[in-house]
C-alpha cells in the first residue's frame, strides 16, 4: 500500500510587518471558511454545534469575524466571565493542585466533553481485527520528520481536538523522537487515552494502514473528506493555531445565535461571544491535564523540585530566557557578560509580575540560571531553578541520547506550567508555560520583534505597595 508523505510548504516572508498581519488576518478568514463548509457535508459528531447554511452565508459569517477578530478578543478578556474562569482555576492554589483528570474533565466545553465520552468508548474497542472501523487523527513525531520543539508540537492541541471531533476522527499521539512520548507523559488513569496500541505501530510501520502525513494550516481542511484511516498531522505556528481555533469558535456561536434569533428573536450573538468558554486561552489548563501526566521517572523529578524550593502551584512567577535561540550549535560566541545581564534583566521582569512572591527562572544557559539565582539572593527575594544538567533542544539534540537526558525539558514544563504568570521573549516555550499556567492574561513580553524592555526589581512595601530599590 502507498503511503502518501506531503512535504511542508516553504514559506518565504519577505513583506513588511503590517502586510504580514493583513495576509494572516485573510487567512484566518480562509480557513474559517473552508472548515465550515467541510463540516456542512459531514454528518455532525454531536448535535452541540449545528453547522448548515450555505457556503456563502459561512463567506459573511467568516468576514464578519475577521473583522472584529481583535476587537472582540480584547473585550472577552475584559468580561466578567473570562474573570470567573481565572477565579476558578486560581482562586485555591493547592486544591487546583490536587484535582484529578476527572475535575478538569468538568472545567472543559460541553462539546469536549461528548467528544471526549465518545473517544473514551472508541478507543477501549479497539483491536488489531476492528481498527479499521475507524478513522484517526493521529499528533505525530516519527524519526523522518521534522517536528519542531516541544511547545512547537503541544500548543495545537485544542485545534486537533475541535477538528476531530466535527471529522469523527480518533484523536492519537504517536512519537519516536526523541521516544515514545509515554516515556515523558502518559495519559491519567481517568483522563483520555491517547496512546497509539503497540500493534497499531507496527500496521503502520509495515504500512498496512491506509496514512498520509498533512502538515499546516491547509491540511485541516481537508480531514473530513480525506478517505485515509489514519492521518498524521503537525502545525508549527506560534499562537499554536489558537487563532484558527478561537475563530472556529466564534463563528459556531454566531451561526447558532444567529438562527436562535431568526426562530426565537433571541439576543444578538455579541452577547453570545461574550459568555461562552471555549476560548483556547481558557482551556489549555484543564485539557492538558486532562490528556496528561507525568510518567512515574518525571513525577518523581517534579515533586522533588517543588517541595526543594518551597514551590505553591499557583503562588510564583516564571522568568523564561531563551539564550540560545537558533544558535543551538553556536553557544560558544555568547559570552558570560552577556549571559548574566540578559538573566538579570529577564529576572528583573519576573519580579515585576508579582512583587514580593518567589520567582522560577527557566533557561537552556546554565550560566543564566546561576547569575539569576545569585541575583535573587542579593535581594533577598526567592529566584530559583532546576538545579539538573542544561536542557537540550528536542528537536535539534535528539540524536545519540538516552531518554533520562530529556526529563529536564519535562520539568522545566511543569515548574513552568504550576505558575501563575510569565515573563518571556524569544521561543514557544515560556508562551506556552502562560498557557499551562493559573493564569493566561498575566504575561510580560520582554523581547519583541528585535526591541528589548528594560525591566526595574520590584518588591513590596509594608502597604502592598511597588518598591523599586536601586538595581
Amino acid at each position: 500500500m502507498v503511503v502518501k508523505e506531503l512535504k511542508k510548504p516553504q514559506r518565504k516572508w519577505n513583506l513588511g510587518a503590517c502586510l504580514v498581519k493583513v495576509v494572516y488576518v485573510i487567512t484566518i478568514g480562509y480557513f474559517s471558511v473552508r472548515v465550515f463548509f467541510l463540516n456542512s457535508h459531514i454528518i455532525s459528531l454531536h448535535n452541540t454545534t449545528p453547522l448548515a447554511g450555505s457556503l456563502e452565508s459561512f463567506m459573511n459569517l467568516s468576514e464578519a469575524f475577521t473583522a472584529s477578530a481583535s476587537s472582540s478578543y480584547s473585550s472577552f478578556i475584559s468580561s466578567p466571565h473570562h474573570a470567573a474562569v481565572h477565579e476558578r482555576i486560581g482562586a485555591s492554589s493547592s486544591a487546583a493542585a490536587a484535582l484529578s483528570a476527572e475535575d478538569h474533565f468538568l472545567h472543559l466545553p460541553k462539546w469536549m466533553q461528548e467528544y471526549f465520552t465518545w473517544h473514551k468508548q472508541q478507543r477501549s474497542q479497539l483491536t488489531p481485527e476492528t481498527w479499521n472501523k475507524n478513522k484517526y487523527l493521529i499528533l505525530g513525531c516519527r524519526k523522518r520528520h521534522r517536528c519542531g520543539g516541544l511547545s512547537d508540537r503541544m500548543k495545537p492541541l485544542p485545534l486537533f481536538i475541535l477538528i476531530a471531533n466535527r471529522t469523527q476522527r480518533i484523536f492519537l499521539i504517536h512519537w519516536d523522537k526523541p521516544a515514545a512520548l509515554e516515556k515523558f507523559l502518559q495519559p491519567p488513569m481517568q483522563g483520555a487515552n491517547w496512546s497509539m496500541p503497540e500493534w497499531m505501530v507496527q500496521k503502520i510501520d509495515h504500512h498496512e494502514i491506509d496514512q498520509t502525513l498533512k502538515r499546516g494550516e491547509k491540511a485541516l481542511t481537508h480531514l473530513g473528506e480525506d478517505g485515509t484511516t489514519a492521518v498524521y498531522t503537525q502545525l508549527q505556528d506560534f499562537h499554536g493555531g489558537s487563532f484558527i481555533y478561537d475563530g472556529l469558535i466564534a463563528a459556531t456561536y454566531e451561526q447558532q445565535d444567529a438562527d436562535d434569533e431568526t426562530v426565537n428573536n433571541k439576543a444578538p450573538a455579541a452577547d453570545m461571544k461574550k459568555t461562552h468558554n471555549d476560548r483556547y486561552h481558557l482551556i489549555y489548563h484543564d485539557l492538558f491535564r486532562y490528556l496528561f501526566e507525568p510518567s512515574p521517572p518525571v513525577s518523581v523529578l517534579i515533586d522533588e523540585q517543588m517541595k526543594k524550593h518551597n514551590l505553591i502551584p499557583g503562588e510564583y512567577s516564571i522568568a523564561h530566557y531563551r539564550a540560545f535561540y537558533a544558535k543551538e550549535d553556536k553557544k560558544d560566541i555568547f559570552s558570560d557578560e552577556l549571559l548574566q545581564k540578559d538573566a538579570i534583566n529577564v529576572a528583573n521582569c519576573g519580579s515585576e509580575l508579582r512583587p514580593g512572591g518567589p520567582i522560577y527562572f527557566a533557561s537552556d544557559s546554565r550560566v543564566a540560571v546561576q547569575a539569576a539565582v545569585s541575583y535573587g539572593k542579593e535581594h533577598n527575594r526567592t529566584i530559583v531553578a532546576f538545579d539538573g544538567p542544561e536542557p537540550v533542544h528536542i528537536e535539534k539534540e535528539w540524536e545519540g541520547r538516552n531518554v533520562s537526558e530529556f526529563y529536564s525539558i519535562f520539568v522545566d514544563l511543569y515548574l513552568m506550567g504550576n505558575g501563575r504568570c510569565v515573563a518571556f521573549g524569544r521561543g514557544g516555550f515560556g508562551r506556552y508555560a502562560l498557557m499551562m499556567g493559573y493564569n493566561s492574561t498575566c504575561e510580560l513580553r520582554y523581547l519583541y520583534k528585535g526591541r528589548k524592555k528594560s525591566c526595574h526589581w520590584t518588591n513590596l512595601g509594608p502597604n502592598g505597595e511597588r518598591v523599586y530599590p536601586m538595581n
